[in-house]
C-alpha cells in the first residue's frame, strides 16, 4: 500500500534537528538512507540542520550537501563542542515552529526502513500525557559486525568493519533486524534516559525541565535527568525499526580540546555526581512506570499506509 500523508499545520508536525561538526559526509550518508528507505519523513516533520563550525570548507561542504532536500541550514558564530550546536537546534525549532515535539538525530546514523516514521507515529496519534522524552531503537554498527563485538547486544553478521555501514552498498540496511533489547514486548517502556544515536524530546518539558546542561559534554544525559528529577513526565525507550549508529564519530572529527566529558564537569553542571543522578532517576522512574505503562500499552504505532 502507498504511504499516505495527513496534512498537519507546521506547529503540528514535529521538528528534525541535526547538529554537526565536520560531518557533511555522514550527513549525505543520512539524508540518502532517509530517501532510500523512509522518505515519507521529509513531508512528515520540519528539518533543521546546524552545523557547529570548524572552517570555511566545511560549512561549503554543509551546503552542497543540503541541495535539494528540504533542510533549513544554520551556522554557529564560534565552535560550541556540540551541546551549544544542539541547544541553538532547539532554540531556533521553537522560535520558527513552534512544534510540540522535537526530534534529535545524531549525525552519525543510517535509516533503516520506517525508522524515523515509527517515530513520528508514535508522537502524532497519541497524546502521550506521560512522556517527556522518546528513544529511538539502535544498533551501534559494530554490533552488526561479523567478528565478535563482545557485547550482549551481538547482532546479525551484516558488516565485516563498522566502516562498512558508509562504503558497501546502502541495500544492506534492508536486513538490519529489529533490536531485542528495545523490542521488549511490542509497546514503548519507561526507560532511564536517551542517547545522542536519536530521541524526541517534548519542546515544552524541554523548556521548563531547563534543557540541555551547558558545562558537560553529555547533552543527552542531562536532558533525562532533568526530566525525571525536574518535572512530572519520563522516559520511554520505543520498539520498532532501529536506526544504525557508527559510534564515536564526534571524538574522530578534530574536536578543540575540551575536558567537558569528564565525570568533574558532570557533577558542576549537574550538582550531584553521575551515581547520584541515576539513584534519583531510578527512585522517579519507579513511581511513574505504572502511569507510563498504561499510557503506552494502550498507545497507537506506526504501521505502514497509516497516516502520520
Amino acid at each position: 500500500m502507498p504511504f499516505r500523508f495527513l496534512y498537519r499545520p507546521s506547529g503540528m508536525r514535529p521538528v528534525i534537528v541535526i547538529p554537526s561538526f565536520r560531518g557533511a559526509f555522514r550527513l549525505q550518508r543520512l539524508l540518502e538512507s532517509v530517501l532510500l528507505y523512509d522518505p515519507a519523513a521529509y513531508s512528515s516533520a520540519n528539518w533543521i540542520v546546524v552545523e557547529d563550525p570548524s572552517d570555511e570548507r566545511s560549512t561549503a561542504d554543509f551546503r552542497k550537501v543540503l541541495t535539494g532536500y528540504p533542510a533549513v541550514f544554520r551556522k554557529l558564530p564560534a565552535w560550541s563542542n556540540m551541546h551549544g550546536a544542539a541547544m541553538a537546534a532547539f532554540e531556533f525549532a521553537a522560535e520558527v515552529y513552534d512544534p510540540e515535539w522535537v526530534i534529535y538525530l545524531g549525525d552519525d546514523i543510517l535509516v533503516t526502513p520506517n525508522a524515523l516514521s515509527s517515530m513520528i507515529s508514535f508522537l502524532t496519534l497519541n497524546k502521550l500525557e506521560t512522556v517527556g522524552l522518546a528513544q529511538f531503537p539502535y544498533w551501534n554498527a559494530h554490533e552488526l559486525c561479523q567478528a565478535d563485538n563482545h557485547s550482549d547486544r551481538q547482532g546479525p553478521g551484516l558488516l565485516r568493519t563498522k566502516e562498512d555501514m558508509y562504503s558497501q552498498d546502502p541495500s544492506w540496511l534492508l536486513d538490519v533486524p529489529r533490536n531485542p533489547h528495545w523490542e521488549g514486548e511490542g509497546y514503548a517502556r519507561p526507560y532511564i534516559n536517551v542517547n545522542g544515536v536519536g530521541f524526541a524530546a517534548r519542546l515544552s518539558n524541554y523548556l521548563d525541565v531547563g534543557g540541555f546542561a551547558h558545562g558537560t559534554w553529555c547533552l543527552d544525559e542531562s536532558i533525562a535527568v532533568r526530566t525525571w528529577l525536574n518535572g512530572p513526565l519520563g522516559v520511554v525507550c520505543l520498539p520498532g525499526p532501529c536506526l544504525v549508529h557508527y559510534f564515536g564519530a564526534a571524538s574522530v572529527s578534530g574536536t578543540p580540546p575540551h575536558d567537558l566529558h569528564t565525570e568533574e564537569r558532570w557533577a558542576v553542571a549537574m550538582g550531584m555526581s553521575k551515581a547520584e543522578s541515576a539513584r534519583r532517576m531510578y527512585e522517579k522512574l519507579e513511581q511513574r512506570k505504572a502511569a507510563i505503562l498504561a499510557e503506552t500499552k494502550a498507545a497507537q504505532y506506526f504501521s505502514p499506509g497509516a497516516f502520520v
